[in-house]
């Protein structure tokens, strides 16, 4: 987590000299982080959707917790989602613009425009939500679960909603609105792959996920379409 936020603030500069007048960085972050947004059919339905799936975060959080969490298969989930929180959005978004703007290819220096912006307003969004609703995470709930333990303002680390999936999941969104086909699928299989590692190894409830997952894709498709007009 505080590697990942770190390099996204690194790269935070480098998102006004991606393209021209510089000032215009902060102003995408702050359209497309805007809270408005929310009060849509969409916005709804993700809130709907992850009030569901609560009713069910603390009978998977018992069986993950009987992983075997030193399986190949689950280390192989965890670098999974390690790489697609943020390290390749990220690398998509500087390699995209700059081969878009050498090769004057403009749909790729939009998805890697947007790929940036987003993964940025997702991890600052996720991390202010974290911070309000102070969700506690399962692996900090003791021997039992408790998905409704809730301490807010108390930690950016908490559980609701997931940081892991909403950067994988925002450069999902960016391709589904820029190279739809294939290469959606193949993010969506990246968030769907950290999601589910981040479920097995005990950080977050089903329900972080689906939120998180949300947050990232609707992002990263508002991003997009702010650049392919």
């Amino acid at each position: 987590m505080r590697i990942r936020a770190a390099v996204i603030v690194l790269l935070l500069p480098s998102l006004g000299c991606a393209w021209s007048p510089p000032w215009r960085a902060g102003r995408d972050l702050a359209r497309d982080a805007n809270p408005a947004a929310w009060f849509t059919p969409w916005g709804g339905a993700a809130v709907a959707v992850t009030g569901a799936l609560m009713a069910v975060d603390q009978p998977l959080a018992r069986e993950a917790r009987r992983a075997d969490h030193d399986a190949g298969w689950a280390k192989g989930l965890r670098t999974t989602a390690d790489l697609a929180s943020a390290p390749i959005p990220l690398a998509f978004g500087v390699a995209g613009w700059a081969i878009g703007a050498g090769s004057h290819n403009d749909r790729l220096k939009a998805a890697g425009q947007a790929a940036l912006v987003s993964v940025a307003a997702a991890a600052g969004t996720v991390q202010v939500l974290k911070f309000a609703i102070g969700r506690i995470r399962p692996n900090s709930s003791g021997d039992s679960p408790d998905a409704f333990r809730f301490e807010p303002f108390t930690s950016f680390g908490n559980a609701l909603p997931s940081g892991h999936t909403a950067g994988a999941a925002a450069l999902a969104g960016v391709l589904s609105k820029t190279y739809p086909g294939w290469p959606t699928w193949a993010a969506v299989a990246l968030t769907v792959a950290a999601g589910t590692s981040r479920i097995v190894d005990g950080n977050h409830w089903i329900s972080d996920v689906a939120l998180g997952g949300a947050i990232g894709f609707h992002m990263g498709r508002r991003a997009a379409a702010g650049r392919m007009d």
